[in-house]
């Protein structure tokens, strides 16, 4: 497998399948799997459920060799490792923007109906 611009996360399915895996650099033979990961993560699609097990660290273009054992059968996975940061931080700015957008509604709302004249009787 090739590493891009970030690290690859590797998944395996089902989630409950306990599983070693290990890779290395070709050519250096430099350990490059890492399970020191800071959140767990589990993804359920078309039916079947994957669990990230580790990282393939390594520079952009690099090439690692991948090998995970386990009692049971089991599907590895890789996909670029998801950026869960980026999507935090987006969710609580829409959510900040939003209740701005509910107070400054309620001011003009509230100027508007302060400002208008009683009906003459």
């Amino acid at each position: 497998m090739t590493v891009g611009d970030r690290a690859l996360a590797i998944w395996v399915s089902p989630s409950t399948a306990t599983t070693y895996c290990g890779a290395e650099e070709v050519g250096t033979g430099r350990d490059s799997f890492s399970t020191s990961i800071s959140t767990s993560m589990s993804v359920t699609d078309g039916g079947r459920t994957w669990e990230r097990v580790g990282l393939v660290k390594g520079a952009a273009g690099s090439k690692h060799q991948l090998s995970c054992s386990t009692g049971t059968p089991l599907t590895i996975g890789q996909a670029d490792n998801p950026r869960l940061a980026r999507y935090v931080l987006l969710g609580v700015t829409i959510g900040v923007v939003g209740l701005l957008l509910v107070v400054v509604a309620g001011a003009l709302a509230l100027t508007t109906a302060l400002r208008r004249k009683p009906a003459a009787g």
